[in-house]
């Protein structure tokens, strides 16, 4: 099989942390079980057009941000030129029995017309954020509609995710397949969290707007001015980071919050143990298809707090606390009562740990999605 992905976290890593971590962990659990695998990449974290990775291969293509830097991304021509490329070494070099390309392959309609079975990964609905995402969107929606239209079968990582592309891109329910992501539980488990007089919130994640970064902060600030010791940390880099130290200077926090930027953590060493430390985890995203860092949370032992949006209260069901997307009083309550109630705290951490065990392992992602690598061969590669 071949595993088509635009960022794939070898020499380096850090252009994309969420899809980075999928493909790593899809790859060595399909290896780790004996299946023959191709990764077929870009050229963005460096390394060789091609390389043994353990006991299969790594192919990379050049795209036209390659050869054009910058400009090479105008009207998403990367990601077309990147699926075609792709699409060329499937016809000629490589033969896999299925592609899953956890984004949509600008080649797909050709692959499959020619019999070849594409899995493609809906992750979750792409809205406009900034003002520069109207110079490539409509031609990625576009590219995502022909390609989910021509993929052999459709896998999302949420039931929410699943509503979404069905009616966002007119896709029938028949051909969309749910897949929870899961969580590598050797590295990511509780350790151990002192005593402190002060709450300590963690946040990871890119600091973009569709985070909702800035509700937190305000939320951080009205328990300041109530007096209940708190301190966040976050974790991650992103265009609007300079904006919301900014923020915190003007809402007087600044003493409180630590932004640690990106933090380079290719093993999942540092990670883990910032987790642990935690008293809560804060995830105010807007909108979200599954949240990678929410599941990693709960199997820390750490209580989740986050918006009550898309694939969010599906994820966490009854381990975690919700609130109203973008409301910092509310979040704020949320976080007064959990400071105030340990017990509380100590319920949560167990309950998401059970959540995961039951629900968000890969040795469950893996096991669902060769279930359905396996549906797609049987269909021959047409849409079924």
């Amino acid at each position: 099989m071949a595993i088509a992905t635009p960022a794939f976290p070898l020499p380096r890593s850090g252009r994309n942390a969420g899809i980075e971590r999928l493909s790593k962990e899809l790859v060595d659990g399909l290896l780790a079980r004996g299946h023959e695998v191709t990764v077929l990449t870009t050229l963005w974290n460096g390394g060789e057009t091609s390389e043994r990775y353990k006991d299969g291969w790594i192919f990379r293509v050049g795209d036209t941000s390659t050869t054009f830097g910058r400009w090479g991304a105008l009207a998403d021509a990367h990601y077309w030129s990147w699926g075609f490329r792709i699409g060329r070494v499937l016809s000629e070099d490589v033969r896999p029995d299925v592609v899953h390309a956890l984004t949509p392959l600008a080649s797909t309609s050709s692959l499959t017309k020619g019999k070849l079975p594409i899995v493609t990964t809906f992750h979750h609905p792409d809205e406009i954020w900034r003002l520069q995402d109207l110079l490539h969107r409509p031609f990625h929606r576009i590219l995502e509609s022909t390609a989910y239209a021509r993929s052999t079968l459709l896998v999302t990582p949420s039931e929410a995710s699943a509503r979404a592309v069905e009616a966002q891109h007119e896709i029938s329910r028949e051909r969309i397949r749910v897949a929870y992501w899961g969580v590598n539980v050797t590295k990511f488990r509780p350790g151990s969290r002192g005593h402190r007089p002060e709450l300590a919130i963690l946040y990871v994640g890119h600091h973009e707007l569709r985070k909702g970064i800035g509700c937190l902060l305000d939320a951080v600030a009205r328990l300041s001015r109530e007096g209940i010791p708190v301190r966040l940390t976050t974790v991650g880099g992103g265009h609007q980071l300079a904006d919301l130290k900014r923020m915190a200077r003007e809402l007087g926090i600044a003493d409180r919050v630590t932004f640690l930027g990106y933090l380079p953590d290719p093993t999942d060493e540092k990670l883990p143990e910032l987790y642990s430390q935690s008293d809560v985890f804060v995830f105010p995203s807007l909108m979200e298809g599954f949240g990678f860092v929410i599941v990693e949370a709960m199997a820390c032992g750490v209580p989740v707090v986050a918006s009550d949006v898309s694939a969010i209260p599906e994820v966490i069901g009854d381990a975690g606390l919700l609130f109203e997307p973008g409301n910092p009083v509310a979040l704020a309550r949320v976080l007064r009562s959990l400071a105030e109630d340990p017990g509380k705290r100590e319920e949560l951490a167990r309950k998401g740990r059970e959540r995961v065990a039951a629900l968000f392992t890969w040795d469950k992602a893996i096991t669902r999605l060769v279930s359905i690598y396996r549906e797609a061969i049987a269909l021959g590669g047409r849409p079924s």
